[in-house]
């Protein structure tokens, strides 16, 4: 009997991160839809419009407070399932950039859950007293500005990452760079963006609208990732734990299951090819397959590739040089 797998267990972790992060973007743009046109009081309001729009709109805070924690659940499944694509890249290359993303990721979701937080007590405090709200409020837009560390934090990680692994395209990553330069340059500003109403706030709501963009073109390259076959059982394939040193040296490249490989043998080589076990005449033996990909194999050279894992030569089959047929036929 043989089970058909449902899409759920059917779909890599990255590509489900790439469906996160659309609902990331969704839930965030509809969490501002539902309390901006309200009238929302922005950065640095006076505390009296604060007072205003919390005493008649409390239960419309709620609301859009609703769809926040789903909102972070989808921000870190999307964080995670980028550390995902990305590692098999970086560990070759001993880089890290798509963990600064992912703790700018888990550390914007912590910023951004106090703020929640804040806009939560102050409408349910409001109606009864206004003591705490002009601290509260205070303490509100601190979070709130602040926040833009955190978001250029997973906007630099992630794009430099992406980018360097074969991920995104450039022009997504300079979008992402410029998108965390504008965030950053708020929170550096925060004093003066809290105390000055003025085009300083502009900074912040632009490279917040590009963050926007940026997660739905990241979730578009999560999608369309092709994810790296696992590894096979038993450790990877080396010369130390298969094959004697002095006879082979063997090297991986990034996308193929198991490696094809080149032996040297008596007259001439010998090249594994696509569900292939050969050489049962020596004292080793050894399976060999390739599966969605490629994979490459080599005698005393290396193997060298791009970033995205294409090779950067073509192989042919090796020519016998002069001589070698005729001393092959000679009895």
């Amino acid at each position: 009997m043989i089970r058909q797998k449902s899409w759920w267990t059917a779909m890599s972790f990255p590509r489900l991160a790439g469906v996160a992060a659309f609902g990331f973007a969704f839930l965030i743009v509809m969490g501002n839809v539902v309390v901006a046109p309200a009238g929302l009081p922005r950065t640095g309001a006076d505390i009296a419009e604060v007072t205003a729009f919390f005493g008649t709109e409390g239960d419309l805070v709620g609301v859009g407070t609703a769809l926040t924690p789903a909102a972070w659940a989808l921000a870190t499944l999307f964080g995670a399932g980028a550390v995902a694509a990305l590692r098999q890249s970086e560990g070759a290359r001993g880089e890290a950039w798509s963990l600064v993303g992912f703790a700018g990721v888990v550390l914007q979701n912590a910023a951004f859950a106090g703020v929640i937080a804040i806009r939560l007590a102050i409408a349910s405090t409001t109606s009864q007293d206004t003591s705490a709200t002009l601290g509260l409020w205070a303490l509100h837009d601190a979070l709130f500005t602040l926040n833009g560390t955190f978001l250029a934090l997973a906007l630099v990680g992630l794009s430099i990452g992406g980018r360097r692994a074969g991920l995104i395209r450039p022009w997504h990553r300079t979008w992402g760079l410029l998108s965390a330069t504008l965030l950053f340059t708020s929170a550096t500003l925060a004093p003066l963006v809290i105390d000055h109403t003025g085009p300083l706030g502009l900074l912040g709501l632009f490279g917040w609208l590009m963050w926007v963009v940026w997660l739905a073109a990241y979730g578009t390259a999560l999608i369309r990732h092709a994810p790296a076959p696992p590894t096979p059982r038993g450790g990877r394939l080396t010369a130390r734990n298969r094959l004697p040193p002095s006879r082979a040296a063997l090297c991986r490249v990034r996308r193929p299951a198991c490696l094809l490989v080149t032996r040297r043998v008596a007259g001439g080589f010998v090249q594994g090819s696509t569900a292939l076990e050969a050489w049962t005449s020596m004292s080793e033996r050894q399976s060999v397959c390739a599966e969605n990909g490629f994979a490459y194999g080599c005698v005393g050279a290396d193997i060298h590739v791009f970033s995205d894992g294409l090779p950067v030569h073509v192989l042919e089959d090796r020519r016998p040089a002069p001589g070698e047929v005729a001393r092959a036929a000679a009895p």
